[in-house]
């Protein structure tokens, strides 16, 4: 007797391609690469960008877009594209309209989560970081 059953084939969509050879191993180089992306937005973004085993960057993916003071964000939505991108490393940023880099206790809470799934993937968790329009702070 035959089972029926449904193919899955999942595959990373490049929208574009990286001209030139980024390397962000500091919060102030990743501050100034997101800058312009975080600019005059009113509400809570955060991107995730993938990195290879030289702290290069091979992409970056806007992962969320919540309200004025959260976005939601899961382990398994962070994670999917950092594995089908076959990324050694991810940092995660994200802004707070409100003017503060001070990271909440949410913030605090899904960096350490995110860092614990990280582990379990063979997915360094390199940077958390919170952005303002001319400031950040690193979650630790």
């Amino acid at each position: 007797m035959k089972y029926p059953f449904v193919k899955v084939r999942m595959s990373l969509v490049k929208e574009n391609n990286i001209d030139e050879c980024v390397v962000l191993d500091n919060p102030k180089d990743i501050f100034e690469y997101t800058k312009e992306y975080f600019e005059g937005l009113d509400r809570e973004h955060l991107l995730v960008i993938y990195l290879d085993a030289q702290d290069v960057v091979t992409g970056v993916e806007v992962n969320s877009v919540g309200d004025l003071s959260s976005t939601s964000a899961t382990g398994r939505e962070i994670f999917k594209g950092a594995i089908l991108a076959n990324a050694e490393s991810i940092i995660l940023v994200h802004n707070h309209p409100s003017s503060t880099t001070k990271p909440s206790f949410m913030d605090k809470r899904h960096a350490d989560n995110f860092k614990q799934v990280g582990t379990m993937l063979g997915i360094c968790v390199d940077v958390v970081l919170v952005v303002t329009e001319d400031n950040y702070e690193e979650v630790v």
